[in-house]
């Protein structure tokens, strides 16, 4: 008889379809350089802190491309 509890061989387990999704993540080129840009990371650190509103850079003709492709691929989420 079968363990409920016993992981199924034939799933993917947690770790690698998230190695799997870090994967297609970084093979895409325009993400990767997103994800690297320095002013990218300072930007999102201070929205996290909330110096400033995700909406405002979302409006911001340089930065709000970029942050719409984050937020397309899963990246970042809007509260």
């Amino acid at each position: 008889r079968d363990n409920p509890l016993q992981k199924n061989k034939n799933q993917p387990n947690h770790e690698e379809i998230q190695d799997e999704q870090v994967s297609a993540i970084l093979s895409d080129d325009e993400l990767r350089s997103i994800l690297m840009d320095h002013k990218m990371q300072c930007l999102m650190q201070e929205c996290s802190e909330g110096k400033r509103g995700l909406m405002y850079y979302l409006s911001h003709e340089e930065y709000g491309p970029k942050l719409r492709k984050l937020i397309d691929a899963g990246l970042l989420r809007l509260a």
